[in-house]
């Protein structure tokens, strides 16, 4: 299972930087919005959990395909590609794969960075960039979320989900600044500031986010890690609209969630990308008429 690391060890340490996505309008992404044929995605069992390819596909991705596996980071993924016949290798060069998702261990991109696993995992995420770029594919990292309570491993860094998801958005950006060279953009899909986005419309409102009857206590499987189903139903609404820029909203998908619920996380999702993230960047941008 995904992510058991301590941020203060020289060989185990997760850092995490936010990446940012500016929206041009409001809840959508105006004309300049994309299909989706063929997605590609390497995580671990934050991507598989529910399978989360699956919910892209309903949502109207036509083929998406996750590789994955228990705590993976990106400088496992980076072997696993490296090697010539593992399947993360040939799987990457037998599509023309529009996108390919980039998912890293949940606590490394929020560590500090000069612990080992950072530097590793910033490391191999430029190396997969050039991987994914010589295959005519473009990168797009899956920032994740916070943990509910914070993680109890990384007390003093991680001492709940605000300062865990402020960490993690921190570091996602600066693995996106590594990976981005002239000519060559990598994206990034903002999970963890929609998963954001719920707790502190919650605690806004003067109620406690993490109460169990809240819609973002339900974002969590029972470890407080996972994701439910509608974690990954969030993620998937949020992926989606980062790389088409279309509004999730009134998706007619066949996720197994009561509408009202799957209508607030749309709204999330749709707001998180087009209206609160514009110190980020979108493909959909790029792509005027």
């Amino acid at each position: 299972w995904a992510n058991q690391s301590s941020g203060h060890s020289s060989n185990n340490s997760d850092n995490n930087d936010d990446s940012g996505n500016s929206s041009g309008g409001n809840n959508s992404g105006g004309s300049n919005t994309t299909s989706i044929n063929n997605l590609l995605m390497y995580g671990n069992s934050y991507t598989s959990q529910n399978s989360l390819h699956t919910i892209l596909e309903d949502l109207g991705v036509t083929d998406a395909e996750a590789l994955t596996g228990g705590g993976l980071r990106f400088d496992d993924h980076w072997n696993n590609v490296n090697t010539s016949g593992h399947s993360w290798n040939s799987t990457l060069r037998n599509t023309n794969w529009d996108y390919v998702v980039l998912q890293d261990q949940s606590q490394v991109p929020g560590f500090n960075r000069s612990t080992t696993s950072w530097i590793e995992d910033k490391d191999a995420a430029i190396l997969l960039a050039n991987e994914i770029e010589s295959e005519s594919s473009e990168s797009v990292l899956m920032m994740t979320w916070g943990r509910r309570n914070g993680d109890v491993t990384n007390p003093t860094i991680y001492s709940n989900f605000t300062m865990m998801q402020d960490r993690l958005e921190d570091g996602y950006i600066d693995f996106r600044d590594n990976m981005t060279v002239q000519g060559r953009d990598v994206w990034i899909a903002p999970v963890g500031l929609a998963f954001k986005h719920i707790h502190d419309s919650i605690q806004n409102s003067g109620s406690n986010p993490i109460s169990s009857t809240s819609t973002f206590y339900g974002l969590y499987s029972a470890d407080g890690s996972h994701p439910s189903l509608s974690g990954s139903y969030l993620a998937a609404c949020v992926i989606y609209a980062t790389l088409t820029g279309e509004t999730p909203v009134g998706s007619n998908d066949s996720v197994s969630l009561s509408n009202s619920l799957k209508l607030e996380l749309q709204q999330a999702a749709a707001a998180t990308v087009f209206n609160e993230t514009s110190h980020l960047s979108y493909p959909w941008e790029n792509s005027s008429t």
